[in-house]
């Protein structure tokens, strides 16, 4: 998958797709839009999402991914969903800095000690 350097929009929800999201995603230095819900992934959210650097809109949701959200996250993101999955950890920090976020939804999703943040 890092080899769609030019990709965009990357629709691949309702799919049952399984496994892990592979760290090559990170190599999409074009994507906007990551669009995989929906669907029997697990795993962890890769670390290295924060090198996508024009991602707008990354929906997780509805999957079994666990672990945490990763620290830092694409500095262009405007919305982000993973309600639905299995994570545990906090918040991370770098969310207050995204200036560009408008949504962001971890409901049914979050174990452990969650940080009330309002975002308008």
């Amino acid at each position: 998958i890092g080899n769609l350097i030019n990709v965009q929009f990357l629709y691949l929800y309702s799919n049952h797709i399984n496994g892990t999201i592979p760290t090559s995603i990170g190599d999409l230095s074009s994507i906007k839009y990551l669009y995989i819900y929906n669907s029997l992934l697990s795993g962890s959210i890769p670390s290295n999402m924060d090198t996508l650097a024009n991602m707008n809109v990354l929906l997780l949701y509805g999957n079994n991914l666990n672990g945490t959200i990763p620290m830092e996250l694409p500095p262009n993101l405007g919305s982000m969903n993973v309600a639905f999955n299995e994570l545990t950890g906090y918040i991370p920090s770098s969310l207050s800095s995204i200036s560009n976020l408008h949504y962001f939804n971890i409901s049914h999703s979050l174990i452990g000690k969650v940080l009330y943040i309002c975002i308008i």
